[in-house]
């Protein structure tokens, strides 16, 4: 008589490593937390269907909330002696990995691979080193070539609000009196969120007759634990360094691919609305912050370094697409009202603190934004609708 076909998701993933609450006792060494997040959330069908009496519906809906915190310890990491090309903080995460056979190795290799840098090049080793790799995913669909009859309404539901964090901190590092100067090492921290989400409701070249569409890519209902926006952070605080560098930068990289949400109607697709509503609605909000504090260390000896570096460095790049779209050569009858509606909602808020001391003082401060925000609401070209 009908079909509601739903998939549903909500997900809470979290990673931690924290060096510090062991004082003075951990010697030195990176305290590293690494998360890989894969949320996967899709709702479709690769057969034809006929419902008699009521409607046909398929919801994909995802809530996903992931954070990486790592809090070095009052050591910090063992500086680079020879200044090798695997002296970098990439290196220290693929050295992990190494030991992970699942299906997705290779796949989060090249997810971290060329990002752990600045326009400096690659980051060194770091004390405390976030990083969290999220691909998150909610589609509704209908393939081309099918063909759905419904005696009621034909929905296409998708939601996906992608909660993403990564917290490094060296602040400890160079900070504990009970740690001699001699044995402190680099006190780099470095957050690394890198996010690709997709938000998706779309028809491909396929028949549907139905009294009425209503296609929906929006953000998570608050059952499954949303707010109404995608929250982006990357924050990263430096220590202070070695006696003989005093390397204390703080990278904090809040990297989103593609942040999309798409409500369509793909070209070629033949519609009977039954004299129903035609609704098509995207909806994107996100807010983002990248945050990096590099700053003076209270430890007197660390403070008498030959050399002071303070960097502070906070990159926030993403791409935010909200886009409701009736494709080329859509052959649409027999619609009642017929609304297409992109909305996005997008914040980004990047800042830098630096500090650096030393007989030689280097302190550079970058706050960067790199950001794109695509709204669109399109009917492409064809007859009369």
């Amino acid at each position: 008589k009908s079909l509601d076909a739903k998939a549903e998701h909500s997900g809470s993933t979290v990673a931690s490593a924290d060096a510090a609450a062991a004082g003075s006792k951990v010697a030195v060494g990176a305290a590293l937390a690494l998360n890989f997040v894969n949320d996967i959330t899709t709702a479709t069908t690769s057969r034809n269907i006929t419902a008699t009496e009521g409607g046909i519906g398929f919801s994909a809906l995802s809530y996903a909330n992931s954070s990486a915190t790592a809090n070095a310890s009052a050591s910090g990491a063992k500086a680079s002696t020879d200044g090798g090309k695997d002296d970098n903080a990439e290196s220290q995460v693929n050295k992990q990995l190494e030991v992970d056979d699942s299906k997705n190795s290779q796949a989060n290799k090249d997810g971290v691979a060329g990002k752990a840098k600045t326009s400096e090049g690659n980051v060194s080793i770091a004390a405390g080193l976030a990083l969290n790799l999220v691909n998150s995913k909610a589609n509704a669909s209908l393939s081309d070539g099918l063909v759905i009859n419904a005696a009621g309404q034909f929905k296409l539901a998708s939601t996906n609000e992608t909660d993403a964090a990564a917290i490094a901190s060296g602040e400890a590092v160079g900070n504990n009196p009970d740690v001699p100067p001699a044995k402190i090492g680099v006190g780099v921290g470095l957050a690394l969120n890198i996010v690709n989400t997709e938000n998706k409701a779309s028809i491909g070249a396929a028949t549907v007759t139905a009294k009425g569409i209503d296609l929906s890519a929006k953000m998570a209902d608050p059952a499954l634990g949303g707010d109404g926006f995608s929250n982006f952070k990357a924050e990263a605080t430096a220590g202070a360094g070695a006696t003989n560098v005093g390397l204390a930068g703080a990278v904090a990289l809040n990297l989103v691919g593609t942040n999309s949400s798409t409500a369509a109607i793909a070209a070629n697709a033949t519609i009977d609305a039954g004299t129903g509503d035609v609704s098509i609605t995207a909806i994107n909000n996100t807010k983002s912050s990248t945050i990096a504090k590099a700053v003076v260390p209270a430890n007197p000896d660390a403070a008498n370094a030959k050399v002071g570096v303070g960097v502070a460095f906070a990159l926030d790049k993403i791409t935010n697409v909200a886009d409701a779209s009736i494709g080329d050569n859509v052959n649409l009858t027999n619609a009642g009202n017929v609304t297409l509606l992109a909305q996005s909602n997008n914040s980004s808020d990047t800042k830098v603190t630096t500090g650096a001391a030393g007989d030689l003082s280097v302190s550079p401060s970058v706050a960067l934004n790199i950001v794109s925000n695509d709204t669109l609401a399109s009917i492409g070209k064809g007859g009369l609708l």
